[in-house]
């Protein structure tokens, strides 16, 4: 166990990303080591990589491991993000069904590439905005017809 804590781990030399990659892999690390792979650790209690006190924020509060995919493994292990890989595809699927293009594309892969390095996805507002602008872009057609 302490081989891979130790000698295994990726580093950055930027300290804002080096902190996050530690995070990730102490919760790939914790779930290998519990057997947690198709359950994670469920919603219920904070993610153990985060019961650390000086990843905690100032305030204490923090509890997000600052990327999206990570968070959803953790939860709900491969299960769930088996679930949310299968509602991207679809979604993907039908908005392309929708317009009839990839126009929509860019924009979706920029933004979930965003969620990968912060807590864009577990706060309130990120999400909805998010799932707002793709279904203005699947009616776009209907919402600027007059424009």
């Amino acid at each position: 166990e302490d081989f891979w804590r130790n000698e295994m781990r990726f580093y950055s030399t930027d300290n804002n990303l080096n902190w996050r990659l530690q995070i990730w892999q102490d919760v790939y690390y914790d779930i290998h080591y519990n057997n947690l792979y198709f359950t994670g650790y469920g919603y219920k209690n904070r993610i153990p990589a985060m019961e650390q006190i000086d990843r905690q924020g100032l305030d204490r509060l923090n509890e997000h491991v600052h990327n999206y995919i990570v968070t959803i493994y953790a939860r709900g292990g491969l299960t769930h993000l088996l679930l949310f890989f299968i509602f991207y595809f679809y979604l993907i699927k039908n908005l392309k069904k929708q317009t009839d293009s990839f126009y929509f594309l860019p924009l979706m892969l920029s933004l979930i590439f965003t969620a990968l390095f912060d807590v864009a996805m577990e706060n309130s507002h990120f999400p909805l905005i998010f799932y707002f602008i793709l279904g203005m872009s699947i009616h776009r057609k209907k919402l600027f017809k007059n424009i």
